[in-house]
């Protein structure tokens, strides 16, 4: 069975936030798009925490860094609150993501990379 994302496990993107729940996560392209469902609106902090969160998992279920590399450039995060509205978005880069996983980048510096983006 071939999968629909080459080398990542999108069942390990399995979050501790109670207040947040993976609701899609598909390939488009040369992106994987997730969107999370927020249960209420954090504060910033909170939301600092989620980005880390949401980042870390989605490295971690990148079980073949190259096939990834190959058919993946960046992996594309959205927020919505309870109303379906965009709280906020941000993306990371596969290459940050690898670099993470082969810890040639720390956690500090791999969350400060994906929360630039938003």
């Amino acid at each position: 069975m071939r999968r629909e994302i080459p080398g990542f496990d999108k069942d390990k993107l399995d979050l501790e936030h109670s207040e947040v729940t993976i609701e899609h996560v598909k390939r488009d392209g040369y992106h994987v798009d997730v969107e999370a469902k927020l249960e209420k609106t954090p504060k910033r902090d909170e939301l600092d925490a989620i980005i880390e969160e949401l980042g870390i998992v989605a490295a971690e279920a990148i079980e073949d860094p190259e096939a990834f590399l190959e058919s993946i450039e960046s992996i594309e995060f959205t927020l919505l609150n309870k109303n379906g509205d965009t709280v906020l978005s941000f993306y990371v880069d596969v290459a940050w993501a690898v670099a993470y996983i082969r810890n040639n980048m720390s956690a500090e510096e791999f969350t400060h990379k994906a929360m630039a983006t938003t």
